[in-house]
């Protein structure tokens, strides 16, 4: 992804950029559903994780649509089947 943070289209570095970003907002929510005991943070967790995935898949298909490529380097989405390489089901 760094890589393509350094894209020389802005749209497309902006996007390389917010993917990983997007997946560490995902990991957070993962931690307060697996230590946290609160509801209301759990269900945020819950709708972070389910949303924060759509915006991913669909930066990745923007992506894909561009026919742009994404590094093999970039991981799989947490508790998902997809990977961000090409050929994304989104």
């Amino acid at each position: 992804m760094v890589t393509g943070v350094k894209h020389e289209d802005t749209y497309v570095a902006c996007v390389f950029g917010m993917i990983p970003h997007e997946m560490g907002v995902i990991s957070m929510a993962h931690t307060q559903i697996a230590a946290g005991s609160d509801t209301k943070n759990m269900e945020w967790a819950r709708h972070i994780i389910f949303e924060h995935t759509q915006e991913i898949h669909a930066m990745l298909a923007w992506l894909e649509a561009r026919e742009i490529d994404v590094p093999d380097s970039c991981p799989a989405l947490p508790n998902t089947a997809s990977h961000c390489g090409p050929g994304l089901n989104a």
